[in-house]
């Protein structure tokens, strides 16, 4: 579906390996999602409390605490969940991080992306 005719979008299991972080991936990799959910009107998502450093990069790429959940998945941890904007459509991208020509540095690649509406 266009991400025109989209109401809304979950962005879910945005990781970077330890060993790649601090390089801008995360960012990189959120751009390009928020950019393949354009047009929608609300985008969530959600990360643990303790998780500074991604509620500091949702943050400044426009999200919003919306709310914090106990137990949110079940696990017995709590989550805050994140907004931007005014949640229909779940839009999960698989993403691969390889070495771009050159070699000295990382570029994002999509695998496949699955589109799931929620009734």
């Amino acid at each position: 579906m266009e991400a025109s005719r989209r109401r809304s979008a979950y962005l879910s299991n945005i990781a970077v390996d330890p060993d790649f972080r601090r390089r801008g991936i995360a960012r990189a990799a959120t751009v390009f999602l928020l950019e393949e959910a354009k047009g929608c009107a609300r985008i969530d998502l959600v990360t643990h409390p303790d998780n500074a450093a991604a509620i500091a990069l949702y943050r400044s790429l426009g999200f919003e605490v919306e709310s914090r959940k106990e137990n949110y998945f079940g696990d017995g941890q709590p989550r805050v969940v994140m907004l931007r904007g005014v949640r229909t459509e779940i839009i999960t991208s698989r993403l691969l991080l390889r070495p771009a020509a050159g070699a000295d540095r990382m570029q994002l690649h999509r695998l496949e992306q699955d589109s799931e509406v929620m009734r």
